[in-house]
């Protein structure tokens, strides 16, 4: 590996028994910010407890507008050498990539009054159906809005796919979420 430059960004992942190659890429520059965990489950939810519609264009504002606000255990949220407002930029461009056709294949969204309250951007990948990101609005969170997400998600899906789901280790809830719905590590 070369080393990196001071102003430079990069990210690489590699599988945490990988303490030789970790050790290389900390040589070259690079450094911890999080561990990856992916979760996986077979077969289908309950039905949401709440109702769920697929995103249209109008949503994309205030889909981005959620995404801003609701993630802190990103890679870049963990990250000190980005700014809060880097980070909340990132995701609300990541989401944003789903209205302009760069990314994602479904896009549910979850509504308290007229509010977008929260979202789950899906991608699908033949048997693999996977949860690409999840947020529910800061004041509209513990109420099971991510669960229900995660349902439609599922009832979307093909019978025979295995649902995926990532999240960091750092990230403790979205964790127990995970596992409170079946899904394995």
């Amino acid at each position: 590996l070369k080393r990196l430059p001071a102003d430079g960004f990069a990210d690489a992942k590699i599988p945490c028994t990988a303490i030789a190659q970790a050790q290389a890429f900390e040589a070259a520059g690079f450094r911890l910010v999080d561990t990856s965990v992916t979760f996986e489950r077979r077969g289908g939810l309950p039905a949401p407890g709440l109702p769920i519609r697929e995103a249209t264009p109008a949503d994309a504002p205030a889909v981005a507008r959620v995404a801003a606000e609701s993630f802190r255990f990103s890679r870049f949220h963990l990250d000190p050498r980005f700014a809060p407002a880097q980070a909340a930029a990132l995701k609300a461009a990541w989401v944003a990539n789903f209205f302009t056709g760069n990314r994602g294949t479904r896009l549910y969204i979850a509504e308290v009054g007229h509010d977008v309250a929260g979202f789950l951007l899906a991608i699908d990948r033949g048997e693999r159906a996977v949860i690409d990101l999840v947020a529910v609005s800061p004041r509209h969170q513990r109420q099971g809005i991510a669960a229900a997400l995660i349902a439609a998600f599922a009832a979307g899906s093909d019978e025979a796919a295995t649902l995926i789901a990532g999240t960091q280790i750092a990230n403790v809830p979205s964790v127990r979420l995970y596992e409170s719905l079946g899904f394995r590590l």
